[in-house]
């Protein structure tokens, strides 16, 4: 597959699961808007609710793709693979905001745990091909892990 059109300067198209983390949505869109202003950039932070957040990842992922940017899930690893379903389908690229409880995905890849620390991580990041798999054209990340769960 051909890599995704990545235009570092474009708006930054933020999808929040507001379910995901300790639940603190408007701590995280502080903290996402303040950390782009401070670094010169800008973005669309969309919170999902709750049954929304699949239509939503489709929707920015598609004005992602037209401005030549980046999708970023907000969330945990059910959110990224949501919305890297979307990016998958739109044709753009994916970027992570770790918010959820166990953050595989994320603290595989090395983003901070903190989201202004994350965001900082994301914005000198450059977009670079991962690992995923299908099943029955559903995309999910891969990821593996031995052990119980509390």
């Amino acid at each position: 597959m051909q890599r995704p059109l990545f235009k570092p300067a474009s708006a930054l198209q933020f999808v929040v699961n507001g379910q995901a983390g300790h639940g603190d949505a408007e701590a995280t869109r502080e903290a996402i808007e303040a950390g782009l202003r401070e670094a010169g950039r800008s973005g669309a932070v969309v919170f999902a609710a709750p049954g929304e957040l699949a239509r939503v990842a489709r929707e920015a992922a598609t004005r992602a793709r037209a401005d030549g940017s980046a999708v970023v899930a907000v969330g945990g690893d059910g959110t990224i693979n949501t919305v890297a379903q979307a990016a998958h389908a739109a044709g753009c690229t994916l970027g992570v905001i770790p918010r959820g409880t166990f953050n595989y995905f994320a603290r595989e890849h090395g983003a901070p745990l903190e989201t202004a620390e994350a965001l900082r991580w994301l914005l000198d990041a450059r977009p670079e091909p991962v690992q995923i798999s299908a099943i029955n054209d559903q995309v999910f990340l891969v990821n593996a892990s031995l052990g119980l769960y509390p």
